[in-house]
This record gives C-alpha cells, structure tokens and sequence, in this order.
C-alpha cells in the first residue's frame, strides 16, 4: 500500500495533531490533576485520527499500461549518403528509417516539412511484436525531447510521422522495450531550406562547370554552361545536364517555389554526372558558339 499522502493530506495531519497537541497542553496548564489520567486516551484519539489520515488521504498509484501511438507535433548538410541504421542492443535490436529519403540520397529534409519515420524491432527470434517504442528528437549536441511513443506491430515495426523543426542537423533516437530486453538506435538528418540547398547544389555545379570548360566559363548562364558541356555527352547526360539548368532557373527566378519535388529531382540529375564523361566538352567558348 502507498502511505505517501497527497499535499491536502499532508495538511489535514499538521492541523489535526497541532489542534490536539494544543488541546492536551491547555488542559495540562488549565487541570493538571483530570488532565493527566486522561492521556492515554489523547495518544489513542491522536493515533485514531493519523491513521484515518493515512489511509483515506493518501496518493493513489500511477497505472501503468501499453504505450499507445501518437504522432509526433516536431523532426545542414551531410557530405555521405543516407547512413545505414545504427543499433545498441540489449536483447532487442532496433532500426530507425527514414522511407521519404531515396536510397543513395544524402539525409536531407525541408524546414517544417512532414516526415516518416520507420522503426523496426527484432529479437534473435524474429519480430519484436508488441514493444513499446518511444522516439525523440535533439538537435545535434542538444537536449532531447519525446515525441512520439507506439507498440511495435505483428512485423516488429512502427511508423512515425513528424514535422520538421527549424534549419540544422538533427538526430532521432529511438529506444524499444519488452519485457526484460531492450534495445535503441539512431539516424541523423539535415533540415534545410529547399531553395537555399538547390542554390548550394547549384553553386557545386558551377564550379565544376567552370574547372572542366575554363575560366571563360565564368560569366557563361546556367543554360549556356549546360550546353558547352553537353557537347560530345551521351543521351542521359545531356539530358541531365538540361535539367539540372532548368531547375536552377525556376528557383532562382522565381518561376516555382522551391519544394521537395524539385530538390530530388534536382539530386537524381546531379547523380547521373557522378559517373558521366564529359572530357570531350570544349574549353574553348569560341568551339560551343558562345
């Protein structure tokens, strides 16, 4: 039983014993000879009262019960692609995804953007069905804060939705329980403004634009830079080079609100020429016709 009393409680039992304490002294100092043979019925009156005290006004227990699903009201630049789930396990091991990301794409999210977040439970076993899971947000070297808590599925899996928070690196942590075993792992990301990481991206392409085709390169459009390096490119890379162009136009001139759609877009593109040739684009302007 839990004896703890409640603030309420604790003020009952001050104002009860004082009252009787008090009522004991002033027949002492009032009677003293009728006072003293009835004390031992003041000690029981003053148990009598603590005790219903005790017991009536005590702090009730905090149930405890499964952890039900909420979604989460909050989740600059990673140089290495989305990294592999990272786990510490304890019994259960623990997996954080980021299923929006694209495989082989860097961690990045847009500001105030809403995100998925998958977490997989596993035991030696098979699935971890039944775990309760909470998951928290921090940004790097700062203070976590909960925000979401589920019970993994019949697959050891949960999912996750959050709002991005403001511009920087985060990371989301996710720690599962079941009965005795536990387990947690982490994934990091990078919240960026969208039309500020496509202006960065950008920025990347033009130098390696202008160190491929010369420093006559420098005052070249991004459309003018595209088409001297498409000249002598295959299919794919001329193509990806067009729309890398085209783009960085929409953003920078307004003509579209930078979003997600373009950023990945944008990213697909500049993956192509990772692995194009475009050692046949002419260093000299006078050869593109600018």
């Amino acid at each position: 039983m839990n004896l703890t009393l409640t603030p309420a409680g604790k003020t009952v039992l001050f104002v009860g014993l004082g009252a009787f304490l008090g009522l004991a002294v002033g027949a002492l100092l009032v009677n003293p000879d009728a006072a003293v043979p009835l004390a031992p019925l003041w000690l029981v009156a003053g148990g009598i009262f603590s005790a219903s005290v005790l017991v009536f006004m005590r702090e009730k227990g905090t149930p405890t019960g499964a952890a039900v699903a909420a979604p989460v009201t909050q989740a600059q630049r990673p140089a290495a692609p989305k990294p592999l789930p990272v786990s510490r396990d304890a019994g259960l091991s623990v997996f954080v995804d980021l299923p929006d990301i694209p495989e082989g794409f860097p961690s990045v999210v847009g500001e105030r953007e809403s995100l998925r977040i998958s977490v997989s439970v596993q035991t030696p076993a098979g699935a971890a069905t039944g775990a309760a899971v909470r998951l928290s947000l921090a940004p790097r070297d700062g203070a976590r804060t909960l925000v979401g808590e589920g019970v993994a599925g019949a697959d050891g899996t949960i999912l996750f939705q959050i709002q991005t928070p403001g511009v920087g690196e985060i990371v989301i942590e996710a720690e599962a329980r079941r009965d005795m075993a536990s387990g947690s792992s982490f994934a990091t990301a990078s919240v960026v403004k969208y039309e500020e990481e496509i202006a960065r991206l950008f920025g990347e392409f033009r130098a390696f634009a202008i160190g491929t085709l010369g420093s006559d390169a420098e005052a070249s459009t991004a459309r003018e830079l595209a088409e001297r390096l498409r000249i002598g490119a295959d299919a794919a890379t001329s193509r990806a080079l067009l729309e890398i162009a085209r783009i960085y136009e929409l953003v920078a001139y307004g003509e579209r609100e930078a979003d997600r759609r373009l950023y990945v877009a944008l990213m697909q593109q500049l993956l192509v020429l990772e692995h194009a040739d475009l050692s046949a684009a002419p260093v000299d302007a006078r050869l593109a016709g600018v």
